[in-house]
């Protein structure tokens, strides 16, 4: 297993593996379209300012099995910076190993590295006690907050 900077070449791995997560979440009910997910991945991977985050883990075949996006910019009450996720994509079959410790381990880093006064990736996929949940606990991030959804 290792984890790199995602490339052009990842996006649409990285969007199948979104179609996964989104087939399996709260989000099922809306529409995914690949073809966006790629682009906007893509525009996130070649955005040169410095404040996004895209990494992907391949297993020792080459093959991506996960992938985390996030950001990293000033708050919008004041100069400090708040670090946060887009998402994190784990292959259903590399869940459990070692993919997601060392994507949000890197993004920690990443995030320090850019002066992060607070780092929160979240869980908004509707999976309450979930893993990712646990993972994040384990890893010494806190529980801060909810989500609520009202279906429109």
């Amino acid at each position: 297993m290792r984890i790199r900077p995602a490339d052009v070449q990842d996006a649409i791995p990285l969007a199948e593996l979104g179609k996964v997560l989104h087939q399996t979440s709260a989000f099922a009910g809306m529409t995914l379209d690949l073809d966006k997910s790629a682009s906007y991945l893509i525009s996130l991977i070649l955005n040169t300012s410095g404040d996004y985050f895209v990494w992907v883990a391949e297993n020792d075949a080459g093959e991506v099995v996960g992938g985390m996006a996030g950001y990293c910019v000033p708050s919008w009450f004041g100069p400090d910076k708040l670090a946060s996720d887009i998402s994190l994509f784990i292959k259903p079959e590399a869940r459990g190993g070692m993919a997601a410790v060392r994507l949000i381990k890197k993004f920690i880093e990443w995030a320090k590295e850019r002066g992060a006064k607070q780092i929160r990736p979240g869980v908004s996929t509707g999976e309450i006690g979930s893993a990712a949940e646990g993972l994040y606990s384990k890893l010494g991030l806190s529980r801060v907050g909810s989500l609520f959804c009202l279906e429109g």
